[in-house]
């Protein structure tokens, strides 16, 4: 959240910094939504077993799209040869946390 009040206030422009505060809160409001269907600890359970079967996909795809927009912003800074260090240290750090979270589970 504090990371998204800083851009918007460094973008300049009210209006996108307004909707980008607004996308978040629905975002963010519809996590809610998806435990109302909730009406019994039994259902409630079927549905945090359902949330967690989805935790190594959605590190995955965080992962992905992080070691995206730090590649192209390290290419546009620094050059190739920087973006590829820093494309190999972060896919190495997500390749770390998603095997610990298999040995967890």
């Amino acid at each position: 959240m504090y990371l998204l009040a800083a851009l918007a206030v460094i973008s300049g422009s009210p209006a996108s910094a307004c909707v980008a505060c607004v996308f978040f809160g629905v975002v963010r409001g519809l996590a809610i939504t998806v435990a109302g269907t909730a009406r019994s600890a039994e259902g409630l359970r079927a549905l945090v077993a359902r949330i967690d079967s989805w935790a190594r996909p959605s590190l995955l795809l965080a992962g992905a799209i992080e070691i995206s927009v730090a590649a192209v912003a390290a290419w546009m800074l620094a050059g190739p040869a920087p973006a590829a260090v820093v494309t190999a240290a972060l896919a190495a750090v997500v390749a770390a946390g998603t095997r610990r979270l298999s040995l967890a589970t």
